[in-house]
């Protein structure tokens, strides 16, 4: 299916098993066991700077100069007549500095807005573009945690890692950006990495998640196509 300049599987085709049976199966394997996507299309931009806090909270609806490094908060953005244009997790890296996404059929279009807007403004940051650089994805379920901490030696417990928290650390020897977020009801982590550790990441958090009956899925994109968290399922394959 389309999915902006993208396409990705609608779901995974199932022999002897309708349409719907198979996206079941897929909401089922989240919903007990753990599973896992590739959501590397979505558009992921840091910004920097004295007005990062500012230039945000201009952008989306909710307050970012007050949030704790190492957290994040869902991002609401809407034009000047109200209309919700897109939405993205924020997270904050540091005291000038922020990682956010959009969604994937805006990220380049937004971009560029962005880095109109900061001129207009005449705010004091810098954009960097990491839609082509970096790759995510989102393991979960409720096994997500005993698959994720096979491979790092971060600690996932819920007072070191809350919900909503950042933490950058190794994943299978790969620098991440972890961030605990949920987008199906479940325990939750969407990871972002740089795309050239992408494909041993996602092969070594398979491997165990085997064990875990994880199976491939695509029906977040199936059940809600429009909008990209709704309803995540998923296992699939990397788009690159």
């Amino acid at each position: 299916m389309p999915a902006g300049n993208w396409r990705r599987p609608e779901y995974y085709a199932v022999p002897g098993k309708t349409r719907a049976q198979a996206i079941a199966a897929e909401v089922g394997a989240v919903r007990t066991r753990v599973g896992l996507i590739d959501v590397g299309t979505l558009g992921k931009i840091e910004v920097h700077g004295p007005h990062a806090g500012e230039f945000l909270e201009r952008v989306y609806t909710a307050r970012y100069a007050n949030l704790r490094i190492g957290m994040s908060r869902y991002g609401l953005m809407l034009d000047e007549s109200g209309v919700v244009v897109d939405d993205g997790v924020v997270a904050r890296l540091g005291a000038e500095s922020f990682y956010f996404t959009t969604t994937t059929g805006n990220s380049a279009t937004l971009f560029r807005e962005f880095g109109r807007l900061a001129t207009w403004w005449g705010l004091s940051v810098g954009l960097v573009n990491l839609t082509g650089h970096y790759c995510a994805f989102n393991l979960a379920g409720p096994d997500s945690r005993a698959v994720l901490a096979e491979h790092t030696a971060l600690d996932l417990e819920d007072g070191a890692f809350p919900y909503l928290g950042i933490r950058e650390g190794l994943i299978a020897g790969a620098p991440c950006r972890i961030m605990r977020v949920g987008f199906v009801g479940e325990l939750g982590y969407e990871i972002h990495l740089p795309a050239d550790y992408a494909v041993d990441v996602w092969r070594a958090l398979r491997a165990p998640a085997r064990a875990f009956s994880c199976r491939p899925s695509a029906s977040r994109h199936s059940a809600c196509c429009a909008s990209r968290r709704a309803i995540s399922s998923s296992v699939r394959t990397p788009t690159g």
